[in-house]
């Protein structure tokens, strides 16, 4: 009788990575938030922070995820454009629809834009762990 070698049978998805990602995710919201209101209280004395929501939800999520994934650092990268898109257009451009904000995205000053990259940016790179 031949012996052929076995291949191991996929299992199921590691308990620890999954907790992982929902303990990065919920950090992420808490880190969002947490961004969120440090650039409306920015705003209102004037200053400007757009990276800012952004570096702080991929902070929370590797702070809280304990552990390094490249899937969490992308999703945190996906979660940023949305909140950093969302949070410039409520505190700062709340004259204008979301959609005409979206818009006129392109028309934003240089530096403002090359902000909200390094958001996404750090959101990546803090998101994905140590």
């Amino acid at each position: 009788m031949t012996s052929l070698p076995t291949e191991p049978s996929p299992s199921a998805a590691n308990p620890a990575d999954s907790m992982l990602l929902v303990r990065g995710i919920a950090g992420a919201v808490v880190g969002g938030i947490a961004g969120y209101l440090l650039f409306w209280a920015l705003a209102r004395a004037n200053l400007v922070g757009y990276m800012i929501p952004g570096g702080l939800l991929g902070a929370g999520a590797g702070w809280a995820a304990r552990g390094k994934s490249q899937v969490l650092g992308i999703i945190c990268a996906v979660l940023a454009i949305g909140l950093t898109l969302f949070t410039a257009w409520h505190v700062a451009f709340q004259h204008v629809t979301f959609i005409e904000f979206l818009s006129r995205l392109h028309q934003l000053h240089l530096s403002r834009q090359v902000l909200m990259a390094l958001g996404v940016i750090l959101a990546y790179w803090f998101g994905h762990g140590r």
